[in-house]
């Protein structure tokens, strides 16, 4: 509300939460991020509870400019089987997309004016294992294929009906060898 009265005649468009998975999953599955703390149950709690945050700053904002259009900065990927056709890795590829996709956004689609999301990678899954190619990798040792952004904006679009904003895309590539591509 606070953001809405001071900045809402100068700005248009307000991303809530920037990646509200990765946080989530890194904080309290992983616990590489402060709690480190490796906890299913919190996890769950942290995810579903900044849906909430979320749609509470929707309703918040718009309440004081409801021309403000307001939207996530969720990060999305692109899972795939790593043998196509295959009845786990295809299934676990759809879950994955789910889980990490659209489980979230599915949450806050009523409070949305548009899907903004972040995209960096594209996995494969065989089985339950990640198994990416193993070239090209970015400096972060991630495998890159620009191409699967295509796939997600198609999967969005389909998926909420809603205008899509890429809010985040590049490759850590010091070098510059992989950028142009």
């Amino acid at each position: 509300r606070k953001i809405a009265e001071e900045f809402g005649d100068d700005i248009t468009y307000v991303l809530t939460i920037n990646e509200p998975n990765v946080y989530s999953t890194l904080s309290y599955m992983a616990g590489e991020w402060p709690p480190q703390q490796k906890n299913p149950i919190k996890f769950g709690l942290t995810y579903y509870n900044l849906a909430k945050a979320h749609n509470r700053a929707y309703e918040a904002m718009k309440s004081v400019k409801p021309h403000l259009l307001v939207g996530p900065a969720t990060q999305y990927g692109n899972a795939l089987p790593k043998r196509p056709g295959h009845w786990l890795d295809t299934r676990v590829a759809k879950f994955a997309n789910y889980f990490w996709n659209w489980w979230w956004t599915d949450r806050i689609r009523k409070h949305v004016d548009f899907i903004g999301f972040n995209y960096y990678f594209t996995d494969y899954w065989q089985g339950f294992k990640r198994d990416n190619p193993s070239n090209p990798h970015n400096d972060l040792g991630w495998y890159m294929e620009p191409a699967g952004i295509s796939d997600v904006l198609v999967n969005a679009w389909m998926r909420y009906r809603k205008p899509i904003m890429v809010t985040e895309n590049g490759v850590a590539d010091a070098n510059d060898k992989y950028r142009q591509w």
